[in-house]
């Protein structure tokens, strides 16, 4: 072994110090997306802060003892108020706004990127949704939301368009992966998904397809290598999606 070691120590010393420069110019020199999620992870934690204080204020100080006499349907509403008041805060956050800094992405004409709050007793989220901007807005879940675009949130990427280059598929895939990350309350906030953007995302092209690879991390989980395959030519469906396991982590909490 130390025969070995003495053989090729220049080697060695040289591959290390190779590896040392290029992770100092990833540090000094992060690729343009770093910047890109920073600025939405400001806008993100702007909205979001002042909800969580709502809440937990409304739910802590103004909410009355339900009276004795209640009937049914008035103890349904006051447990879903004392659970859910998140539900009843002044939305005002305009997901649109992700399109000034994701500037190789743009809707699809006469469209805006609108949401509804999805609200239960164990947590809430937003479910984002292209909207036609003269339609109204949908409010509720139940107000057809389902019936129009199905159990998950991701047809709203079909009315995004990218420019067909390389950085706009990675600010495609960076929506798609933290835009709902907005007034999240509760066990919502398993969705931690953190894109590492030090680590330069790579693309693959071929005549119909193109394939976003990245390293994300989640506290509930680790590190993981994904693949998101968009469909090139717009609308850019997702066609698939791959995840591998990087590194194993768990901080241990359940909420």
């Amino acid at each position: 072994m130390k025969s070995f070691l003495r053989r090729h120590l220049k080697k060695l010393l040289y591959l290390l110090g190779i590896f040392c420069f290029i992770v100092l110019l990833l540090y000094l020199f992060p690729p343009s997306i770093h910047g890109k999620i920073a600025k939405i992870r400001k806008m993100q934690k702007q909205a979001t802060s002042p909800f969580v204080d709502f809440v937990f204020d409304q739910r802590e100080n103004q909410l009355p003892e339900l009276d004795e006499d209640a009937t049914y349907e008035e103890e349904i509403v006051y447990q879903r108020r004392k659970y859910t008041p998140h539900a009843y805060y002044p939305f005002s956050f305009d997901a649109n706004q992700y399109l000034k800094v994701l500037n190789k992405l743009k809707m699809e004409d006469d469209y805006v990127i609108d949401y509804l709050y999805q609200a239960t007793f164990s947590g809430g989220h937003p479910v984002l949704y292209a909207r036609r901007k003269g339609d109204a807005k949908i409010e509720n879940p139940k107000d057809g939301y389902s019936r129009k675009f199905g159990r998950i949130s991701d047809s709203y990427i079909e009315r995004v368009k990218t420019d067909d280059s390389k950085e706009g598929f990675i600010q495609l895939a960076t929506l798609y992966l933290i835009g709902g990350q907005f007034y999240q309350f509760w066990h919502s906030n398993y969705n931690d998904l953190k894109i590492i953007s030090r680590i330069p995302p790579q693309t693959e092209f071929s005549e119909n397809e193109v394939t976003v690879t990245l390293v994300t991390f989640t506290k509930w989980g680790g590190y993981y290598l994904r693949k998101i395959k968009f469909n090139r030519l717009f609308p850019h469906k997702i066609l698939s999606e791959e995840r591998k396991q990087l590194i194993s982590y768990s901080c241990g909490i359940t909420f």
